[in-house]
């Protein structure tokens, strides 16, 4: 297959020159070996040079680049419950104002993944997260500096998240495609511990008092400082591969391999060309045209494996903006009703579990397989809130214990809530081939982030005069629901290869 695309395009470069009326000599003619490939063949080669080389430097430093990447993401979307009440105060909003801020972040985010659906599979992951971040940064420096009505800084809100869900897939993307085979699911978990770590950097500000322009200021220097770090990486080899620049994927291989102490051969990505999926080289991949054509590949082709990843990533919307919005005032209410405020002791405790699950998940993420994480994930998140509801209810008469035990619980629902996330980020990624994957993503993205806006917007009032208990078992039935899902998963991609067949 191979040696007739080679053919095919030598036949095509000596039938243009002689319509040209220009001479070719044997020696200006590519080799077959320096033709562009089909596109699967030319990912599956770089895939084995990456295979190849084993976890070091290189590795080590492109993890340390995405935990501060995660760790900025995290501190713009988790610092939206801790900007409440100084917006609020400033604006005079009551809870359906704030719900409409609340819910501009996820409108950005669907239209944000409608644009990174166009940009990341054609211009690629790094350009993309470098003008995305530049964005992001903007709109963050203008909220904390400018005096500006409600309306303005919902629509730089609504901005902001549009880049910062560009800025999200595309290192998803990027980073993933970087990866070996072996370990590659720890590596893939093991960035998601810059999220806890942006949300410690929203509570901490939020308890330091912190205003919500203050908390903008805060996101926008982080973002800048990323985009720094940006500006010194390169783009993912398999994606120049699926379009065709095999030379400069082979070009940044090479780099990763001196970066590591290793001398590259290209013998170690001997690999059988497999059937194209997004064709070679750059034409028909971008505008809407290059856009449709991918949609049209991931309804047909991988329809089964869109609409399971659609429905992982609605759950997870669902639950997760109910406890990511309005998790902090339940809790308070819950805990400490006769207190108020937010009880930024007890979430930090939280944001610590946090972390210690996805430490746990990094050592057992390919040993359980993504069904496992799935499974933990989604039946122990659900079978603690409803002990947490239990708790809260059978354990009325007697006060300091109640407390203790739903701080406890809350501790472990913290501890499990990244199994689920992480395993539908990676099954995602590796799921789909390079020439979709990106797209898929922000198909993906797109519907969680129409779930979300949906939930904040029925939630708003609901969220802040329903009883405590009753917003437990409402989470805990909805996780139980992805439970129910998992077991209708359609492949296992733990320490298998990424996808790039049809």
């Amino acid at each position: 297959m191979g040696e007739r695309a080679d053919c095919s395009d030598v036949a095509t470069q000596l039938e243009a020159a002689t319509m040209k009326g220009q001479r070719v000599h044997a020696l200006d003619l590519p080799k077959p070996s320096a033709v562009s490939h089909t596109a699967n063949g030319a990912v599956n080669e770089v895939a084995g040079w990456l295979d190849n080389l084993e976890v070091g430097w290189f590795h080590k430093l492109h993890l340390a680049r995405m935990v501060f990447g995660f760790t900025t993401l995290a501190s713009i979307q988790e610092a939206t419950p801790y900007m409440f009440q100084s917006l609020g105060a400033e604006y005079e909003l009551g809870a359906e104002g704030l719900g409409v801020f609340a819910s501009a972040f996820h409108i950005g985010c669907v239209v944000g993944a409608g644009v990174g659906a166009l940009v990341l599979d054609s211009i690629g992951r790094h350009s993309a997260a470098k003008h995305s971040c530049a964005v992001a940064s903007a709109c963050g420096l203008a909220m904390a500096v400018f005096p500006l009505s409600f309306t303005m800084v919902v629509a730089l809100r609504g901005v902001q998240s549009c880049a910062w869900t560009v800025l999200a897939m595309a290192l998803q993307a990027w980073y993933s495609e970087f990866l070996p085979t072996k370990g590659r699911g720890a590596l893939l978990a093991m960035y998601t511990i810059g999220w806890p770590f942006g949300r410690a950097v929203a509570i901490m500000g939020s308890r330091a008092g912190l205003t919500w322009r203050a908390l903008s200021l805060l996101s926008a220097m982080l973002l800048t400082c990323f985009g720094f770090v940006l500006t010194s990486t390169t783009e993912s080899p398999r994606f120049l591969a699926s379009i065709g620049r095999v030379h400069e994927a082979r070009s940044v291989v090479e780099r990763m391999y001196t970066a590591n102490g290793r001398r590259f051969e290209e013998s170690f990505g001997a690999a059988e060309p497999g059937p194209s999926v997004g064709g070679s080289g750059t034409r028909g991949r971008g505008g809407l045209a290059g856009l449709a054509r991918r949609l049209q590949l991931l309804r047909t082709s991988y329809g089964r494996l869109t609409a399971y990843a659609s429905m992982l990533f609605a759950v997870l919307s669902t639950t997760t903006v109910l406890i990511d919005t309005w998790g902090p005032s339940v809790y308070s209410r819950l805990l400490f009703p006769d207190e108020g405020g937010l009880p930024h002791r007890v979430l930090f405790l939280f944001n610590v579990a946090d972390l210690c699950g996805i430490l746990l998940s990094v050592a057992v993420v390919d040993l359980i397989g993504r069904k496992g994480s799935f499974v933990v994930g989604f039946g122990g998140q659900a079978a603690f809130f409803l002990l947490l509801a239990l708790a809260s209810v059978g354990l009325s008469t007697w006060p300091v214990t109640r407390t203790y035990t739903m701080v406890a619980l809350g501790s472990l629902t913290a501890a499990t809530r990244c199994f689920g996330w992480e395993a539908a980020h990676m099954w995602t990624v590796e799921v789909f081939p390079t020439a979709v994957r990106a797209t898929a993503v922000a198909v993906t993205q797109a519907l969680m982030r129409l779930v979300a806006v949906g939930t904040v917007t029925l939630s708003a009032t609901a969220a802040s005069d329903a009883p405590p208990v009753q917003c437990l078992l409402f989470v805990a039935m909805m996780l139980s629901v992805g439970l129910v899902v998992t077991y209708s998963l359609p492949r296992e991609t733990a320490n298998a290869p990424m996808g790039e067949h049809v």
